[in-house]
């Protein structure tokens, strides 16, 4: 039989939920965007690169199909019933596990690019332990989460301990990873003009992204340990895995730019032409470079619109 939660402590538990299932949606139509604006730009991007995207993406879209069953259930079926509050439903696989995995897949990811920047393995190892001790964690808490049946039962000694694992080492391996692709970038950025924005770029990206997932598992870490034990950690461990995608995400699109005919530049690169009644394609093309000490590519897309066109330069690798 399941415990009813007590009056007071309604907002406290319904509350991180409805904001974890709200935030969910909003990051998955960023993400969304995200993945359709590089199904645009690199039709042509190498095959492990789009396994990495398209996967990873499936992955979320089970999360928020499974978050908003959940929703459903506690908001709509069980509305007025406090039991359902206090219920795990399947939130054990859509929140711990599924984040370890996307978490994992985000680590990797940048595991692999350290050790083409820095030619050695073994700070590329270490972010891959790091990684795998998160993944390992976060199962070991999904199965503990089921194996409660209730949030009230959840946070015991050994759920603590294990928690702490998961959250501590992703922040831990986010840091690492800042940091290291920080000191490589800066070790290969050789002056030009191109080259060092380049760099810059990336780097201010990549301690932006590392920063804020790091800071979010840090924050998921202190809300499990308040006096009380309030459900509020629900809300930063549910969106955990949406942060890392998209910051994944940005970083891959961060190859893009828009620029203009009159040479204002934004964020990926689109040519728009004076004139309105213009018909002419732009011609493909493409360029190498080595800025970083890796080959640099750059292909064309051309779209055509009703009134104008526009071309979008991408890079397919950095």
């Amino acid at each position: 039989m399941s415990t009813p939660v007590p009056q007071s402590d309604f907002s406290r538990t319904a509350g991180p939920l409805l904001i974890a299932y709200m935030l969910n949606w909003g990051l998955y139509g960023v993400l969304s965007l995200q993945v359709y604006l590089y199904y645009l730009a690199f039709p042509r991007d190498r095959l492990g690169n789009k396994a990495l995207v398209y996967g990873t993406y499936l992955l979320e879209t089970a999360q928020v199909i499974i978050f908003t069953a959940n929703g459903f259930q506690t908001f709509a079926v069980g509305f007025g019933n406090p039991q359902v509050l206090n219920g795990v439903q399947t939130f054990w696989f859509a929140a711990p596990m599924l984040t370890g995995i996307v978490a994992f897949i985000a680590q990797i990811f940048y595991a692999y690019r350290i050790s083409v920047l820095s030619q050695k393995r073994h700070v590329a190892a270490l972010v891959t332990l790091f990684s795998l001790t998160q993944l390992a964690a976060s199962f070991a808490i999904g199965i503990q989460v089921k194996d409660a049946g209730l949030f009230s039962r959840l946070l015991k000694r050994r759920a603590l301990i294990t928690v702490g694992v998961w959250q501590g080492s992703s922040a831990a391996c986010d840091i690492l990873i800042a940091i290291a692709m920080t000191y490589y970038l800066k070790s290969r950025d050789s002056g030009i003009e191109e080259t060092h924005a380049l760099v810059t770029r990336i780097i201010r990206l990549t301690i932006e992204t590392g920063t804020l997932t790091a800071t979010i598992a840090v924050v998921s870490l202190m809300l499990g340990y308040l006096p009380g034990q309030p459900s509020y950690y629900r809300t930063t461990v549910s969106v955990l895995a949406k942060l890392y995608s998209n910051s994944m995400m940005v970083v891959l699109n961060s190859r893009m730019r828009v620029v203009s005919a009159d040479s204002i530049s934004m964020f990926h690169d689109v040519a728009l032409p004076h004139s309105q009644g213009s018909n002419t394609l732009a011609s493909a093309n493409s360029q190498s470079r080595s800025a970083l000490g890796i080959t640099v590519t750059r292909e064309e897309m051309a779209f055509r619109h009703p009134g104008y066109e526009k071309t979008t330069k991408s890079a397919t690798s950095f």
